[in-house]
């Protein structure tokens, strides 16, 4: 022990103090040491008691130092005593009683030395036993401290290990979550894939129905295209033989005339002579040169007049028209309780192609029934291409809804104007002229319904019309007698039948 370990602290004493005092605390802090199960490593322990002297006490080497020569000096006065007690022995036989008293004398006095040398060794030994009792107490704390820092080794290993099993399940985990993303994304590749397929598929039998769609609809415009030429030629051929049938219905009266005029002069003349016989045929030859003419300016005159026809088609506002306040050529279409669609659908099922103008009153029953604004246009706007389809040069006048009693008509008047606008069609202005300047309806103008209008209400209608379209403007056949006058009301009549028929 004493040249393997802790010669520091023991160099300088003697090794019977240091195994009496010391040793049994450095053993008991070795046998703490091992009841942990744990085997002492000797070296570094006393490296660490080394280690733990060096930086804590540094005075302690020259402490030691100074020991030592204590010790020496110690060792020599022992060596002295020795000496004495040898000389003491050896003379012991032999000295006198003098002897003996000098020899007492000394003894004493090396027992005085004796003391003071024990004196100072014990002092020595206190010294040495505190600067050696704190080093072996720090390495006591020293061998507790690595002992937890073991223990702590041990926790941050297990702690490691169960770290360790924690990342390899969730790598586990992460790399199980990649897979299945992979494969869910694959499937999600596929489906859209077969997505793209069907619209793919989709989309090519949709460009085929298009394609048959639009060839059938192409055959559909040929199909009409072809009717509607028949249907020319059929109403040119029925015209014509109205017209040859209307021809012969104006001559009717005037051949009947002369065939009695004839048999009148016949039964008078039957024994006058054959100079008043001449006289006669003479007479009867200028009445059908006569007759002729009259017949061929007929034939001339009804073809233009038919080409200048105007109609007037709407709903009951026009009720109150008077076919004999107007021209000759303007005819009158009432429908009761009328609205643009059900207008428009008359306008279908009627010919009004033998006509050059058609004026359009219509859309107070709308108003009254407060038709969403964009929803009358668009249907306005389906009656005016109806009226196109039919009959592509007709001239088309719109007139503006007459002002009703409770009614707000601007909004539509400010549409029908939108619509005259776009299609380029003449506009019949009506708002000023039966409003008063106060804003109130004219009473005068209007039933006490406040929406049907009287006859200053009718006439006033018509007024605001002409002004856009001449219909007061006729064409009449200045005859002088009674007969002129009667076939005048019977082509009259026979242009209302007409007007039926078509």
């Amino acid at each position: 022990m004493y040249h393997t370990t802790s010669s520091l602290l023991v160099n300088g004493k003697k090794l019977l103090v240091f195994i009496n005092d010391h040793l049994p605390e450095v053993l008991n802090c070795m046998k703490n040491y091992q009841i942990n199960g744990k085997p002492v490593d000797l070296n570094m322990l006393n490296k660490c008691i080394y280690d733990m002297i060096s930086v804590n006490f540094p005075e302690q080497e020259n402490h030691s130092n100074s020991t030592k020569t204590n010790e020496k000096s110690c060792e020599n006065i022992e060596h002295s005593q020795a000496k004495s007690i040898m000389s003491i022995t050896c003379t012991s036989n032999t000295c006198s009683n003098t002897e003996n008293k000098n020899i007492n004398e000394e003894n004493s006095e090396i027992s005085t030395k004796d003391n003071s040398n024990i004196k100072r060794k014990e002092d020595i030994k206190e010294i040495h036993s505190d600067t050696v009792r704190q080093p072996l107490q720090n390495v006591n704390e020293l061998l507790h401290a690595r002992e937890n820092i073991t223990q702590d080794e041990n926790s941050v290993k297990s702690l490691l290990h169960q770290l360790l099993d924690k990342t390899d399940s969730l790598f586990e985990l992460v790399k199980s979550i990649d897979k299945q993303c992979i494969e869910d994304k694959q499937d999600f590749q596929n489906k859209i894939d077969q997505v793209n397929d069907r619209i793919t598929a989709f989309s090519k039998k949709m460009c085929t129905i298009d394609e048959h769609q639009t060839q059938h609809l192409y055959d559909i415009e040929n199909s009409v295209k072809l009717v509607k030429v028949d249907q020319d030629k059929n109403f040119s051929h029925v015209h014509n033989k109205i017209q040859s049938l209307a021809d012969r219905v104006k001559d009717l009266p005037s051949r009947t005339q002369y065939n009695a005029k004839n048999f009148e002069v016949e039964k008078s003349n039957e024994n006058i002579d054959y100079r008043s016989v001449n006289s006669n045929t003479a007479n009867t030859s200028k009445t059908y040169i006569d007759q002729s003419h009259t017949t061929i300016r007929n034939s001339q005159l009804f073809p233009d007049e038919r080409k200048e026809k105007t109609l007037i088609i709407g709903s009951s506002i026009i009720k109150g028209i008077d076919a004999n306040k107007v021209g000759k050529d303007v005819h009158i279409r009432t429908n009761r309780g009328a609205t643009v669609p059900t207008l428009t659908e008359k306008i279908k099922k009627s010919n009004i192609q033998h006509y050059k103008s058609i004026i359009l009153v219509v859309g107070g029953n709308d108003a009254s029934v407060r038709i969403h604004p964009e929803a009358f246009k668009e249907k306005y706007d389906d009656m005016i291409k109806t009226v196109k389809s039919i009959n592509p040069g007709i001239n088309i006048a719109v007139s503006e809804i007459c002002p009703r009693r409770n009614v707000d008509t601007e909004i539509y008047n400010a549409i029908l104007h939108r619509v005259s606008t776009e299609h380029k069609l003449k506009i019949i202005k009506q708002t000023d002229a039966f409003v008063s300047r106060g804003g109130d309806l004219v009473s005068s103008y209007y039933h006490r319904d406040g929406i049907h209008l009287t006859n200053q209400g009718t006439i006033l209608l018509l007024r605001n019309i002409n002004k856009v379209v001449n219909i007061f403007n006729q064409t009449t056949i200045s005859q002088s007698n009674n007969e002129s006058n009667e076939q005048h009301g019977k082509r009259q009549t026979i242009a209302n039948t007409f007007n039926g028929i078509c």
